[in-house]
């Protein structure tokens, strides 16, 4: 198992891992799509550019949209989706803390 700490960047790690968790920066230069993808090709060993097209299961705009703090800043706490994708599932909650399980 990859696991990060809080507020740190998608982890890095062994291709063998099953599962990883991680805090989104929102503050950070990468949006949250990018991450995501970026943790299911470590977890799979694969180039990002050979996953399945994250478009094809969702918008990943609308998906960074969904979380990202309020105008005035203030943190969404509440909610929470589940998507699959390239054999991972993966659940985003409001507060930015995501999960990367790999579907069995």
């Amino acid at each position: 198992m990859t696991v990060s700490e809080p507020n740190t960047p998608a982890p890095q790690g062994d291709p063998t891992a099953k599962t990883a968790h991680f805090q989104h920066d929102w503050d950070g230069d990468e949006p949250l799509s990018s991450t995501i993808v970026s943790t299911v090709a470590t977890l799979s060993g694969t180039d990002p550019a050979d996953l399945e097209v994250l478009y094809d299961t969702l918008d990943p705009d609308a998906l960074d949209a969904l979380f990202e703090p309020r105008p005035d800043n203030r943190r969404r706490d509440d909610g929470r989706v589940w998507f699959s994708l390239d054999g991972y599932g993966i659940t985003v909650y409001g507060d930015g803390f995501v999960v990367v399980r790999r579907l069995e």
